[in-house]
């Protein structure tokens, strides 16, 4: 079951997915993490964010191809985070799915993800 959709995100649309950001980094500053994206998308990488169906964003992947010399191409996933409300992690296994389409269809041999943050907002009892 498709509980988002994944959409990539453009310059005048990352400023929608900064508060989402800000849980991995918060001193992250807008006009940072606005020229963070700016780098990723003239490099020709990307950003996708996984977005119910009222179009909030629940997580966010940033990617760009990097080669690797013991590997070759890589996808290189710099900032991936998910706020869920659950432990399913429906809006993780998305981005996964869609990261690892976007890995294929480079011709990258893996997806690397450097950083990332998963935050079920479930509380378990022991």
């Amino acid at each position: 079951m498709n509980y988002f959709r994944i959409e990539n995100l453009d310059q005048d649309e990352v400023v929608l997915a900064w508060p989402l950001v800000r849980s991995l980094e918060p001193a992250l500053e807008l006009h940072a993490w606005r020229a963070r994206v700016e780098v990723v998308i003239d490099g020709g990488g990307g950003i996708i964010a996984a977005q119910s169906a009222d179009g909030i964003i629940h997580g966010l992947a940033t990617y760009e191809v990097v080669e690797r010399p013991a590997f070759g191409s890589v996808l290189d996933v710099a900032t991936f985070v998910t706020f869920e409300l659950t432990r399913q992690g429906y809006a993780r296994r998305a981005l996964l799915d869609r990261l690892n389409r976007i890995c294929r269809s480079l011709g990258c041999v893996a997806t690397v993800i450097s950083e990332q943050i998963s935050r079920p907002m479930v509380q378990t009892r022991k």
